[in-house]
């Protein structure tokens, strides 16, 4: 079983400059979507000099230096994953790096979900009630439309679920009322 743990930390320890984190994992998720568009499989020596070839001439066009450190960092990453053969788990590998650059700055992912888009005072009420509650630094919060929520809202961060909707509300008071049997049988929640 593939675990994603030693390549973010290999990521994160080999790093030339610890403010070019972020830009270096966006390229890297770049430079390995645009990998998985090829068809057929990308694996071998042959195939990662194949793409450092082609990003080396798109890395000349390049701008600032501090870009372009962290694009040739997240370019010899990328052709090492092609060389151990797990470009195809670097949405795992993405993700944990991610994870870890967020609890080492005090940051914590959350998305909201409503049924229809809130306005900026409710976000930032809700941004300043997370960052109470869990202790954080700073809260990076995401909206998705849910439609199917009813009214109310819910919050997801990470494995945590906090469900504040109409239809968990409805869905509690049938329990309690001792309805949950009925309505499961006729299929409604």
């Amino acid at each position: 079983m593939f675990t994603p743990e030693p390549w973010a930390r290999a990521f994160l320890r080999a790093m030339p400059s610890k403010t070019a984190e972020d830009d270096a994992l966006e390229i890297l998720a770049l430079y390995c979507r645009a990998g998985l568009m090829v068809p057929g499989e990308i694996t071998g020596l042959n195939d990662a000099r194949r793409f450092a070839g082609i990003i080396d001439r798109s890395l000349e066009k390049a701008g600032s230096p501090d870009v372009l450190d962290a694009a040739q960092y997240a370019r010899n990453f990328f052709l090492l994953m092609i060389r151990k053969g797990c470009l195809y788990q670097y949405k795992k590998i993405t993700a944990r790096i991610r994870k870890i650059i967020d609890e080492k700055r005090g940051t914590v992912q959350a998305v909201l979900e409503a049924p229809f888009e809130p306005d900026a005072g409710f976000i930032e009420s809700v941004q300043q009630r997370l960052l109470e509650k869990t202790k954080a630094r700073k809260i990076e919060l995401d909206f998705c439309l849910s439609p199917e929520l009813i009214g109310g809202f819910r919050i997801r961060m990470g494995s945590v679920l906090l469900d504040g909707s109409l239809k968990a509300r409805l869905a509690k008071m049938a329990f309690d009322f001792g309805g949950e049997r009925d309505i499961k049988k006729r299929g409604r929640i």
